[in-house]
């Protein structure tokens, strides 16, 4: 049993998944959540043997309450009471809490017995690129909330003693609407983060890419989403710096803001309503295999699930079609984070079950042309600009031809219920023209 297997036998798989991003941007507003936030920040200050004696600042009291909600709300929202946050100093860029502080923070409050912690964990394949990872975990101990509660301070009611300040496009600066990343960078045969490129905006093309997300940013913020979150969308380009870029790569719509709507697990964004009204969750079934094959003139099989291959669960099936087409080659062995998912514990007793080559073979079989995969002209970062050029022309044909609001969930589209059909139209005629062959689609309410 490796070490990384042994470090998440304490926290079952059920637990790990149901956790809720801890986005460290609440402010204490009720006089006990303030009282109870400042009394926290001096004992925390106290106990830090780094600066024993230094009175907490205000950066380090926002911090402080931040956690103190996000934990609060942890227990109350999550299986176990868990939740989830990047803890690389990069990820900390642009908010409200700075990372060293609340490092600092989360240490003394763990040595103080007044939060759990499970670190994050990050596993590499042969070939260097990240196989698995999770980020760290951390849940407030009885303790703390016994603390809270001598203040009338509970998980189900930390809407009365915290404010989650909002963000709307009108009131503050916001980001550029298009990002364009580069090829990630190797260290010693492991890739890393891939870095952002400068944007010439005097450029026409880059202009016009910005101006036609600008566009649509204006036309959504005229409307009401809730209840989960959304700001403003960012389009992201991908291999800025490759020799055959030309604005073709990546291009996927990510949503901002805390709790957007995005991050959000299919069940609560059921919940979501534009201008009050309910909403339909519209996919395309297995949208990039779909574009891969459309992109080579073909049409997959007509059986009811593509998925359906004899003698391997469909679970499989759809795990391993997914990772290679996010990947350039066939993958030698299972990862490790692919395993978990379908309920192993390690990669060995998934291979002992199901050998990743019987697997290809068998899917291959049924799917003849992914045998050219790792030779294709096409590869992962292709198949997400057409997906992103589908949804995008979806999004807009809907926004100004018909006045729809349309939300992208990468392979999938959010409408007004009573929009549905002609949702579903647009959307099969998008796929059309940028595919050159027609999807299958379910919806889902």
């Amino acid at each position: 049993m490796d070490e990384l297997t042994k470090a998440l036998l304490p926290l079952p798989l059920d637990e790990r998944d149901d956790a809720r991003r801890m986005n460290l941007d609440a402010v204490p507003t009720s006089p006990e959540a303030l009282g109870l936030t400042l009394k926290l920040a001096e004992d925390l200050r106290s106990a830090d043997v780094t600066e024993p004696h230094k009175k907490p600042t205000a950066p380090y009291r926002r911090a402080v309450g931040a956690i103190l909600c996000d934990l609060l709300r942890n227990k109350l929202e999550c299986l176990g009471g868990w939740g989830y946050r990047s803890m690389r100093s990069n990820d900390f860029s642009g908010q409200t809490v700075g990372y060293t502080t609340t490092a600092q923070i989360i240490l003394s409050m763990e040595a103080m017995g007044l939060l759990e912690h499970v670190r994050g964990h990050q596993q590499r394949g042969a070939d260097g690129t990240v196989a698995w990872s999770m980020a760290s975990r951390f849940r407030g101990s009885d303790q703390l909330f016994d603390l809270c509660a001598s203040l009338r301070i509970r998980p189900d009611n930390w809407e009365d003693h915290f404010d989650i300040p909002t963000v709307k496009p009108a009131d503050a600066q916001l980001p550029c609407s298009v990002v364009l990343r580069g090829t990630k960078a190797t260290y010693a045969g492991k890739k890393g983060r891939a870095p952002s490129l400068p944007l010439d905006l005097n450029d026409p093309r880059t202009k016009a890419e910005v101006d036609r997300i600008d566009r649509l940013n204006a036309f959504i913020s005229s409307h009401k989403i809730e209840p989960l979150g959304h700001v403003t969308f960012r389009r992201m380009f991908l291999l800025g710096d490759d020799p055959s870029f030309s604005w073709n790569k990546g291009g996927r719509l990510n949503s901002l803001g805390a709790d957007n709507y995005q991050m959000a697990k299919k069940e609560k964004r059921r919940e979501l309503m534009i201008d009050g009204e309910p909403t339909t969750e519209i996919d395309i079934h297995a949208c990039n295999l779909t574009i891969f094959y459309g992109l080579y003139g073909k049409t997959l099989p007509t059986r009811d699930d593509i998925y359906e291959v004899e003698g391997i669960p469909r679970e499989v099936v759809k795990k391993w079609i997914n990772m290679t087409l996010g990947h350039v080659r066939f993958h030698r062995s299972w990862p490790l984070s692919i395993a978990m998912e379908l309920g192993y514990e390690t990669v060995a007793k998934l291979q002992s079950v199901y050998p990743i080559k019987m697997v290809r073979a068998k899917v291959i079989q049924s799917l003849p042309l992914l045998s050219s995969w790792p030779n294709s002209r096409y590869g992962w970062p292709d198949l997400q600009y057409k997906e992103s050029c589908v949804i995008l022309r979806t999004m807009e044909t809907l926004a100004y031809e018909h006045g729809v609001v349309c939300l992208p969930v990468h392979d999938s589209v959010i409408v007004p219920r009573s929009k549905e059909t002609l949702a579903r139209e647009v959307l099969e005629e998008s796929f059309k023209a940028e595919v050159g062959i027609l999807p299958r689609l379910k919806s889902e309410r």
